[in-house]
C-alpha cells in the first residue's frame, strides 16, 4: 500500500494501520505521521501474508487505515479499508514412508504362537 495526504494539513495527521486478522497477514508499519513537510510524499506499507501449516483455503481480511488528528479537515474523514486475500498453499494429506523393505515373511519373528 502507498499512503499520502491529498492536501497539506494544518496539524500533523497520524494514519493508524491495522490488519484485521493478524494470523493471516502482517504490516511493515502500524503508523505513519504526515505534516506540512511530508504530506505529499508517499509512504509504502508492505502487507505480507503469513505462512501456516493449515489447509484453510484462501482467507480474506481487511487492512484498515484510521486517521488521528486535531486537524478538522482530516479528523472528519472516515476510516479507509483495503480488502486483502492471503492465498493458501497448504494441502491436507498423509505421507507414508517405508521403514524397511517391502517384503514380509510367513512368520515374523515378532509373532507369538499361542
Amino acid at each position: 500500500l502507498f499512503v499520502n495526504l491529498a492536501t497539506e494539513p494544518v496539524h500533523p495527521v497520524a494514519v493508524l494501520v491495522r490488519a484485521e486478522d493478524a494470523s493471516e497477514g502482517e504490516l511493515s508499519l502500524s503508523q505513519v505521521i504526515f505534516d506540512a513537510g511530508n504530506w505529499n510524499s508517499s509512504v509504502r506499507i508492505r502487507v505480507r501474508g503469513l505462512q501456516d501449516a493449515v489447509d484453510d483455503g484462501d482467507v480474506a481480511y481487511t487492512v484498515t487505515l484510521t486517521l488521528s488528528t486535531v486537524d478538522r479537515k482530516y479528523k472528519a474523514l472516515p476510516t479507509a479499508e483495503v480488502a486483502v486475500v492471503n492465498e493458501d498453499d497448504d494441502t491436507a494429506g498423509v505421507t507414508v514412508s517405508l521403514v524397511t523393505g517391502r517384503n514380509t515373511t510367513e512368520r515374523d519373528p515378532l509373532d507369538k504362537v499361542l
